[in-house]
């Protein structure tokens, strides 16, 4: 399987060995039999493979890492009960007091909350790159970078393979939440990163009922952070949202073009909309990193359009992210709408914050 949409209906999925069922059963239980003493050792000490305890492992989620480890080209994948949960299990499970985080933001405003406040609590000092650069905040004792794909919600880029190669050299893992862009747009482990993760709550569920976040990447650094977060932690993802979070990423690859298409629609409106002052969104020629993106993205330009105002408002700045809806045929002939009237609420999903809560 070559193709992204073949392996996102197929990738991880087997049919049931029992019952011969194609779609992956939900199997909801807490423990699992042993069959013997010993063969129960042997499981409790990590020398056969098999399922002891779902807090740690379960056949349902277990398929889902499987194909978000395929999506993302990864060797494995772990799959946590939300994007914040997966957070703190990456910097939990691989720093240490006296490490230093830098991040190139601006990052999602929960992101950074808690990335600061672990810091505080365990010693490891956070570092805001974005005003100084990367290099010149990198440190000896800077242990892992963070970045966006598509930052939330600026919408600004940073050059995925640059960072990788700049943090390789010095022997730091970098890390890149790829919740905006999903694989469909960028593979981050293609450009060198060293683990992806996502809010699987937004784009992969796709159908607002679920919430999940995953890691991805090479099985040495996917593994401590399965053990602190499922392990330790028990930030464990429920077997029947697994199930939810396999049928929505089925459907992924077609969602994420239409959303592609009906936000460049809406951009383009926007643009020549006279209360609007700027927007960003770096599939329009406009946006400075418009050439960083045809060479970064691939299949479109994402579903979130921001864009400020031309007329004062309560805030001195006022950006309002939008989701747009899967169904681009409704901004066909956007210019057809009056300049006074507002675009017809139907066709956007509005946040005053942009996506990725917990």
């Amino acid at each position: 399987m070559t193709h992204l949409r073949t392996r996102a209906v197929h990738a991880g999925q087997q049919p049931d060995p029992t019952t011969g069922a194609i779609a992956t059963p939900i199997t909801q239980t807490a423990a699992f039999g042993y069959g013997t003493l010993e063969r129960g050792a042997a499981l409790f000490a990590g020398e056969v493979p098999g399922y002891r305890y779902s807090r740690f492992a379960n056949p349902t989620v277990a398929a889902l890492e499987a194909k978000l480890a395929d999506l993302e080209g990864a060797q494995a994948a772990v799959a946590f009960a939300s994007g914040t949960a997966a957070t703190a299990s990456l910097v939990l499970g691989l720093l240490r007091p006296g490490d230093e985080l830098v991040f190139l933001g601006p990052l999602y405003g929960s992101t950074e909350g808690l990335l600061r406040n672990l810091g505080e609590r365990w010693g490891i000092r956070v570092v805001d790159a974005t005003a100084t650069g990367l290099e010149a905040s990198l440190t000896p004792a800077t242990r892992m970078v963070w970045v966006e794909t598509l930052t939330n919600p600026t919408l600004r880029l940073h050059d995925l393979a640059d960072v990788a190669a700049m943090a390789r050299a010095r022997g730091i893992t970098t890390v890149a939440d790829n919740t905006f862009c999903t694989p469909c747009l960028v593979r981050p482990l293609e450009c060198g990163i060293d683990l992806v993760m996502h809010s699987m709550t937004k784009y992969l569920g796709g159908h607002g009922d679920a919430t999940g976040g995953i890691v991805a990447g090479a099985d040495a650094l996917v593994a401590p952070v399965r053990k602190t977060g499922l392990g330790q932690v028990g930030g464990n993802l429920a077997p029947q949202e697994a199930f939810l979070f396999l049928r929505g990423i089925k459907t992924l690859p077609l969602r994420m073009a239409a959303h592609c298409e009906g936000a460049l629609a809406v951009a383009r409106f926007l643009q020549q909309h006279p209360a609007v002052r700027v927007v960003h969104y770096p599939g329009l020629e406009s946006h400075p990193q418009h050439a960083l993106a045809q060479r970064q993205m691939q299949g479109g330009f994402g579903g979130m359009v921001t864009f400020e105002l031309a007329r004062a408002v309560p805030w001195r700045r006022c950006s309002t992210a939008w989701r747009c809806s899967p169904r681009p045929s409704r901004w066909a002939t956007p210019t057809a709408w009056p300049a006074t009237r507002p675009a017809p609420r139907t066709a956007l999903s509005r946040s005053r914050h942009a996506m990725r809560p917990e």
